[in-house]
């Protein structure tokens, strides 16, 4: 498993979050009490391509939420997570969850920011 260089213990992904034999990579983003934080795992074997594939994802997400006006880009949040799954009959990467709280889902000490800014982080630290 390849990580990023800002690494976050397991015990900042969220219980409900499953990994399992399916699960390509995790981008995680917290807004903690010492700023931002991230996690960037890779179970491929192949850390650029699942990094590129995270990102884009994010930069899609993002303009669609922007171009839509989406309340969801201004909502608070204290995490992120953004997991790949191998699509086992294609071999594509696939979405297989993204999911983003706050207190009571996270620690209460962690503050909250928008959604836009723990994207933005996310999106920048994978590039």
């Amino acid at each position: 498993m390849a990580t990023f260089a800002d690494v976050l213990p397991d015990s900042y992904i969220p219980a409900s979050v499953q990994l399992g034999p399916e699960t390509a990579g995790l981008l995680l983003v917290v807004s903690s009490t010492d700023g931002f934080g991230v996690r960037f795992s890779d179970y491929t074997g192949e850390p650029a391509s699942t990094r590129m594939w995270l990102r884009d994802w994010a930069i899609k997400r993002r303009a669609d939420l922007h171009q839509h006006e989406s309340a969801e880009l201004f909502a608070d949040v204290s995490f992120l997570i953004l997991v790949a799954e191998i699509d086992r009959a294609s071999g594509a990467l696939r979405l297989g969850e993204f999911t983003y709280g706050e207190f009571p889902a996270a620690p209460e000490q962690w503050p909250s920011v928008t959604m836009g800014a723990l994207l933005d982080h996310g999106i920048r630290a994978v590039a």
